[in-house]
């Protein structure tokens, strides 16, 4: 834990910025306590009442957010998990099932180490893809092909996602989750827009 310490109207304050787990990130200001005692009764409890909501205010800049980039723009824009025809075992009928992923940010994305998966942990890894800004799209289909630009493969044996509810998982190359989506089944439907905010 480190510490910061000054003067604010005249009183004295201590920032102390946490360490280690939850709190890491977040500071706590506490009025260094010799500087308490004052001799002007009611003048100084409306000054300690400032100086609180001053540090409050100061708290509240200091926090820091959790991690902000470019990145954060990236959504599961739509999944398609239950392709209307018939498995002739050729694999075409799993290139029918697909996850669409959208980038709302004003900047290009390159997608390598970024990971998507289904609820029971089956994980698809994108290489060097670069998903462009103010709403560029890129599709993950399910069954095997040869990636370009704009579509990538799975190349599973067999389908991805189940008919009767799934969520699909988007998460940054450092671990953390951006987006997820998820359904339940709905007789007829065949395919599920994400919300934004899930």
């Amino acid at each position: 834990m480190t510490s910061l310490s000054g003067e604010l109207g005249g009183l004295s304050y201590t920032i102390f910025r946490g360490g280690s787990g939850r709190t890491a990130n977040r500071d706590s200001i506490f009025p260094t306590p010799a500087k308490i005692a004052h001799p002007m009764g009611g003048i100084m409890r409306k000054t300690v009442g400032a100086l609180t909501a001053a540090m409050l205010g100061l708290v509240t800049s200091l926090t820091i957010a959790v991690p902000a980039s470019a990145a954060s723009s990236l959504r599961v824009h739509s999944v398609q998990y239950h392709p209307n025809g018939v498995d002739d075992g050729s694999g075409a009928l799993a290139n029918r099932e697909w996850l669409q992923l959208v980038n709302r940010g004003k900047t290009a994305i390159n997608l390598r180490g970024y990971t998507v998966h289904n609820k029971n942990g089956r994980t698809y890894r994108f290489g060097d893809v670069v998903i462009p800004g103010k709403g560029g799209r890129v599709w993950l289909r399910s069954g095997a092909g040869d990636d370009t630009a704009r579509t990538v493969y799975w190349n599973t044996s067999g389908f991805v996602w189940d008919v009767d509810g799934d969520k699909a998982f988007l998460r940054h190359r450092k671990g953390y989750a951006l987006h997820t989506c998820s359904w339940s089944y709905v007789k007829g439907r065949d395919w599920v827009r994400c919300p934004v905010n899930p």
